[in-house]
């Protein structure tokens, strides 16, 4: 090697070198076969590899390195191709590449590279604006991280590769991820398939730092070992960004897509997620994509599914998730607690923008948002049934705590207790073209099964609805400041609540429209018919602390039909002006028209909920 210049190629025949090869510009190493030539120094450095690159453009072929530190070394003003190479049975790094050097490495293999010191066990590493290009390359069986890019300036691409068996380190039994970018590094990926590693799939973390990932497996990721915490396919934090296409995420536990944090910017098209578990430490999570603290998350043309807690969540103030074309379904609620399994939920200041969205199949809530912002074209929720620990809620759309909604073209259908909610002081909601069908009553006590509830002093705008088959009441609401204005409406078909036939025989409703407790609810353009009780009712109620509310609902009434009910309207709010619900309107074919009897009213069976 000592008389190698440019351009010379230095053969290499069977056999096991027990040295260091210092590989200088220009020449080739070319062995007989990876099988049966063999590079590997039994002496540990960290400042070199068992092949040291010293110059510009070296070329290592057809042979098998190792050792008992670093395979191959590339630091500096040097660069290396790597081609038919099997790098095995290494320790602490595989590939050591620092800035400004270069390794491309291609149809090779890289596997069994452990720890030294306790430390370490990586197939590749990058720093300091190293750059590396593998293609047709396996990595397998690697403890800490398959690759690890760091620092401003580096950059790695990987095209067809295969990262598999990311186990922890053996001293600390801490990481195990399959690829780490962070701190300013750049990486692209293309047909990758990382699995069966240890904390992270795939970890991007740093302002400055940027991952693209297309055509990009992550599967069967595990708890990291010491704490048993994370599990994350893709994690996104720390003001990096990631660009995501034609991915597919499964089996990973906590969480499959996080991003977390200011700046933290996160777009994925073409996403599919499977198969979320939860953490193994606490068994909780298992969710399918979260945001938080200031990150932005954009998934278009994605499904989401097999998760449990949530589907889609984020939180806090700035986060923003931008949905389009997604589809969540199939959420079971948290394995411990039993509770949530909720398609989407968003609170504390977090903002949803979506268009074309699908939530089936899931728990508690289909979406749930607690003082956030909802901004939502073409929803569909179908499907909710109650949570597993109580067998309570099971509620189409929940919004409280000051949340802001506009939502339009929207279909709530077979849910349980409220189809659409809207509850508590500051809570706002402007919905247009809404369909709520098939809402079914609370499964523990028999109550509720509302189209529409909007309680403790929140309002709803509704334009051009239509409420059919749901329980008890289709369009409720109670308490002092709420209020509920509706045009262009149809409320059909509503049907006693479930206990009807059971445990509450004779208070079993259904009523088309409801307003009790100086709730106040105005509605033009409509028809309410063949509603198994009234068509509309008003009345004062039992408040949550079980005495009379103060005062009782009211109901403005123009231009509309009520008919085929067994009473048209019901008064009994004190004082009330009946010309309110009569001047414009049509009754017919109503057993009785009006009625200022006391009858039955709704219980208020509906409660705030706890927020994840």
């Amino acid at each position: 090697m000592a008389a190698a210049r440019a351009g010379d190629v230095v053969a290499v025949g069977t056999g096991d070198y027990d040295e260091v090869v210092r590989l200088r510009a220009g020449v080739t190493l070319w062995g007989a076969c990876p099988a049966a030539t063999r590079i590997a120094s039994s002496r540990f450095s960290d400042t070199a590899g068992s092949v040291t690159v010293v110059g510009l453009g070296a070329i290592v072929r057809n042979l098998s390195i190792g050792g008992a530190g670093p395979a191959v070394w590339v630091a500096g003003a040097t660069s290396a191709e790597l081609t038919d190479v099997v790098i095995r049975d290494a320790g602490w790094v595989g590939v050591v590449v620092s800035g400004p050097g270069a390794v491309v490495l291609s149809h090779s293999a890289i596997r069994r590279i452990t720890t030294a010191a306790a430390f370490g066990g990586r197939a590749l590493s990058l720093q300091s604006g190293a750059r590396a290009e593998l293609r047709r390359v396996s990595i397998e069986q690697t403890q800490e991280h398959g690759i690890l890019a760091s620092d401003g300036g580096t950059e790695l691409t990987l095209e067809d590769v295969s990262i598999l068996d990311t186990d922890s380190e053996s001293g600390t039994r801490a990481g195990g991820r399959a690829l780490g970018v962070q701190a300013g590094a750049h990486a692209r990926l293309e047909r990758v398939v990382r699995g069966r590693c240890n904390e992270y799939g795939v970890f991007v973390g740093g302002a400055g730092t940027a991952v693209e990932l297309t055509d990009v497996v992550v599967r069967d990721v595990r708890s990291e070992r010491t704490r048993l915490d994370g599990g994350r396919a893709v994690s996104v934090q720390e003001g990096a960004t990631a660009t995501l296409s034609r991915v597919h995420l499964a089996e990973s536990r906590e969480i499959a897509l996080y991003a977390g944090g200011g700046g933290t910017t996160v777009s994925a098209s073409d996403l599919v997620i499977r198969g979320v578990e939860p953490r193994e430490f606490d068994h909780e999570g298992g969710r399918g994509a979260q945001a938080r603290a200031g990150a932005t998350l954009t998934l278009t043309r994605a499904d989401v599914s097999v998760a449990r807690d949530i589907g889609v969540y984020g939180e806090d103030d700035v986060t923003l998730l931008t949905l389009t074309d997604v589809r969540v379904h199939d959420v079971e609620s948290d394995e411990v607690t039993g509770l949530f399994g909720r398609g989407i939920s968003v609170q504390l200041g977090a903002r949803v923008e979506g268009a074309r969205l699908e939530v089936a199949h899931v728990r508690d809530i289909g979406v749930s948002a607690s003082a956030a912002s909802l901004a939502i074209e073409d929803l569909t929720v179908r499907d909710v049934e109650p949570r597993a620990s109580d067998q309570d809620h099971g509620r189409g759309i929940s919004m409280q705590g000051g949340t802001s909604a506009m939502l339009t073209r929207v279909t709530v259908d077979s849910a349980h207790e409220a189809g659409v909610l809207a509850s508590q002081p500051g809570t706002s909601a402007t919905i247009r073209d809404l369909a709520v069908r098939g809402t079914r009553s609370n499964v523990v006590t028999g109550f509720d099964g509302h189209g529409l509830d909007v309680q403790e002093g929140a309002q709803a705008v509704v334009e051009r609805a239509r409420f059919e088959g749901n329980h008890e009441a289709s369009i409720f609401s109670f308490a002092d400041g709420s209020t509920t204005t509706l045009s262009h409406v149809v409320v059909l078909g509503t049907l006693p609540r479930a206990c009807a036939m059971t445990t509450c025989t004779s208070a079993g409703a259904g009523s088309g429209v409801v307003a009790l407790g100086g709730a106040a609810i105005s509605m033009r353009l409509f028809e309410v018919r063949d509603n198994a009780f009234c068509g509309v009712q008003i009345g004062v109620g039992v408040s949550p602390d079980g005495g009379p509310f103060p005062a009782g609902g009211t109901i403005d009434l123009a231009e509309g039909l009520v008919t085929g009910n067994v009473i048209g309207a019901n008064l009994q709010t004190p004082g009330f002006d009946a010309a309110r619900v009569t001047t414009g309107v049509i009754y017919r074919d109503n057993v009785r028209n009006l009625d200022a009897a006391e009858l039955p009213v709704p219980a208020l069976g509906i409660d705030d909920l706890g927020m994840p």
